[in-house]
């Protein structure tokens, strides 16, 4: 199967819409339409409607390597076409098949902002049923299905008749009783790592007594990939870094991110854990997730701004290195342009006016407490910020004292 080979660089949502076409075709599909805003592909395949979401799948595979694209491909089709992929109507169906799925609050707000421009009425819209569980991570609820997982919307759980403590609960029985066939294994000193192999490595996280068994002594933990569950002592600096360096190691080759924040254990309850050690490793790889998941939330953004004709600027979050600050975080606040800003740790503020002689840098937290009244929160995950004036001149001096030089 030929697949994205001919592309020089990442996959874009016309060639992957073109290429998943051409599969669907294959199969006998008919009436496909492709919706960009919504990242969607709707068709109908034996005589039914079906609906494919490819924003996870272009993300997949803008993280995969090109000799790995085609297979990528093949499993998200098996997955989505096979038979019995919907969600069970009734409770009684649906039980044996929760299971609990540790994700980023940002991913979850991707998911959401797909269905934006479709449903205006908020109360219709795809909201997957989440709780907060420590730092950026939410848990969320799946239905592990016959060759996927689809989450469980929030609007599901009324209708089950069940509140999403009870269906958490039965999740977290279900994911108890799987096989601990490969379980716990020591890649290094003090460190271990989760080899069950089953999709659901970061879920037992969720599990405070499987982490006190392994004995580790004020437990840590990092949930880089969605099939991955890191361990070692919040004491053990050396194993800590060594996370930080297999993380870099296995980044490119593996397609679903998920968070590369450290959480420590305090008996049931999760914390965020400042390293104190590889700091920049840990920083660095933060800023790749967030900069990752911001570029799709622009990409639906865009989209949805255009159909509705909305002339509203979405700023990228950008990274550049410097000697002195390392690798850091920026967006650009342009006079002149109604912005949407990603929460970066500097803002560069472009001026046109009274003083466009060279641009600011000016670290987000300094920039709020002068301009902090011109920036609205939004409702966005990951967050934005709307700034339709730009500093007046009395600011913009001010700013230019707290201003770092470019």
């Amino acid at each position: 199967m030929e697949f994205l080979d001919r592309l020089l660089g990442a996959p874009t949502l016309d060639t992957l819409a073109r290429d998943v076409t051409r599969e669907l075709n294959e199969l006998g599909a008919e009436e496909l339409r492709v919706d960009p805003a919504l990242r969607e592909m709707t068709f109908r395949l034996h005589g039914g409607e079906m609906k494919l979401y490819l924003g996870n799948l272009l993300q997949d595979l803008r993280r995969s390597r090109r000799a790995a694209r085609p297979l990528v491909l093949k499993r998200f089709l098996d997955g989505m076409l096979a038979p019995d992929s919907a969600i069970p109507s009734t409770y009684a169906d649906a039980r044996p098949r929760l299971m609990p799925v540790v994700r980023r609050r940002d991913d979850m707000g991707i998911v959401a902002l797909s269905t934006l421009a479709a449903v205006e009425d908020p109360s219709k819209r795809f909201l997957p049923a989440t709780k907060p569980l420590a730092g950026e991570l939410v848990i969320a609820l799946v239905c592990d299905l016959p060759a996927s997982m689809a989450y469980v919307n929030e609007r599901e759980l009324p209708k089950w008749q069940v509140t999403f403590e009870q269906a958490l609960d039965d999740a977290l029985d279900n994911l108890r009783g799987l096989p601990e066939h490969g379980g716990w294994q020591q890649i290094g000193e003090g460190v271990w790592s989760g080899e069950w192999g089953d999709s659901y490595d970061s879920s037992r996280m969720l599990l405070p007594d499987l982490i006190h068994r392994v004995g580790v002594r004020d437990p840590v933990v990092a949930v880089p990939f969605r099939n991955a569950l890191m361990l070692t002592s919040a004491g053990n600096e050396a194993g800590i870094a060594l996370m930080a360096r297999m993380i870099h190691e296995h980044l490119d080759d593996t397609q679903r991110w998920l968070s590369f924040q450290l959480l420590r254990l305090d008996n049931t309850q999760w914390q965020p854990h400042a390293p104190l050690v590889a700091v920049d490793a840990w920083h660095q790889l933060n800023l790749r997730n967030a900069a990752a998941v911001n570029e799709s939330q622009k990409e639906l953004l865009d989209a949805l701004h255009a159909r509705r004709e909305l002339d509203l600027f979405v700023a990228s979050f950008q990274m550049m290195a410097r000697d002195d600050l390392g690798t850091l975080s920026f967006s650009v606040w342009a006079e002149q342009v109604d912005t949407l800003l990603p929460r970066t740790e500097f803002i560069i503020f472009n001026a046109r006016g009274y003083d466009a002689a060279r641009p600011l840098l000016v670290a987000w937290q300094d920039a709020t407490e002068v301009v902090g009244d011109l920036m609205e929160a939004t409702d966005h995950a990951p967050e934005r910020f709307r700034v339709r004036r730009f500093p007046d001149e009395a600011q913009f001096a001010r700013l230019k004292e707290l201003a770092i030089d470019l």
